[in-house]
């Protein structure tokens, strides 16, 4: 009886060694788990002075990125790929067509290199922002930005 005692605690022994590599893994490679707001500014455009769009769709704390011809907002709700296939009339299998754009594929290519997710958890790369809050893109181009305000007011958008 004592030896089956005996390979119970062993075995107990080895389960807590690797429940204790397991954990120690999962937290050494925690970066990699953080949501991509929490990369800091770095990299990311300041877009704190740029008006606010009345958008229909959007927030009207959306703002239009000129850079990447871009309406960003400050939330992450639209993914990277919906996106950057804004540049395109066709995508199949990652092949990016367009009648007016014949530098489509290339813009399509470049879209994904900016807001694909890198060490961070989430559907988009943060591409500015607006004091401290970081900015996603939501479409591609500015439909949706034909008319502006301070970002202090939006009550002007509620008169269109």
């Amino acid at each position: 009886m004592s030896g089956l005692w005996l390979l119970v605690g062993f075995f107990i022994i080895i389960v807590g060694i690797c429940l204790i590599f397991t954990l120690f893994y999962l937290a050494k490679n925690r970066s990699n788990n953080d949501l991509c707001q929490n990369n800091g500014l770095a990299g990311l455009i300041d877009v704190t002075n740029e008006s606010c769009c009345c958008s229909e769709t959007f927030s009207n704390q959306s703002k239009f990125l000129i850079q990447y011809n871009m309406l960003v907002a400050p939330f992450d709700s639209v993914s990277y790929l919906a996106v950057c296939s804004g540049y395109c009339d066709s995508l199949i299998d990652g092949v990016c067509t367009s009648v007016t754009n014949p530098q489509a594929q290339n813009d399509y290519n470049s879209c994904v290199s900016l807001l694909e997710p890198t060490n961070c958890v989430g559907v988009s790369n943060p591409v500015a922002y607006s004091n401290d809050i970081v900015y996603f893109a939501q479409e591609i181009g500015n439909s949706q930005c034909s008319v502006t305000y301070d970002c202090v007011n939006p009550s002007i958008c509620s008169s269109l």
